[in-house]
């Protein structure tokens, strides 16, 4: 078991190395963005909605395209294409101005990047403690 645990922590250090400078990579922590966001939030850029000014209007298509899961797209899905979407009657300034609203309402906020992590070498990867349990 001794004999083994060296073997075991190399591979650990290993992985542990990939997965840090696969961090370090600032385009593999970028957010990935549901279709129906970029959407929404390319309704906005096209169809600015009335009473509102241009930060409010940057602001809300930050905060839409950020990763959001399914509640949320229902939701935004809803104003879109359901009652009061894209399908219906609605004017297109119209629909930006619920999308506004729904943004405001779920209080999205613009996604923040998080800082990638700085680059390492292997030999910076310490074992502290390890401990074998035999029966």
């Amino acid at each position: 078991m001794r004999e083994a645990v060296y073997a075991a922590w190399e591979q650990a250090r290993k992985d542990i190395y990939d997965e840090w400078m696969f961090a370090t990579d600032p385009l593999n922590i970028q957010p990935k963005i549901r279709p129906l966001f970029r959407r929404a939030a390319n309704h906005i850029r096209e169809h600015p909605p009335p009473g509102y000014d241009q930060q409010q209007i940057d602001e809300a298509i930050e905060a839409i395209e950020a990763p959001w899961g399914m509640r949320h797209e229902r939701i935004l899905r809803n104003v879109l294409e359901g009652e009061g979407g894209e399908s219906s009657s609605d004017s297109a300034e119209e629909i930006s101005v619920a999308l506004m609203q729904k943004v405001q309402e779920l209080g999205l906020q613009p996604f923040i990047q998080p800082e990638p992590l700085p680059v390492i070498d292997e030999d910076e990867i310490h074992l502290i403690c390890w401990m074998a349990v035999d029966e």
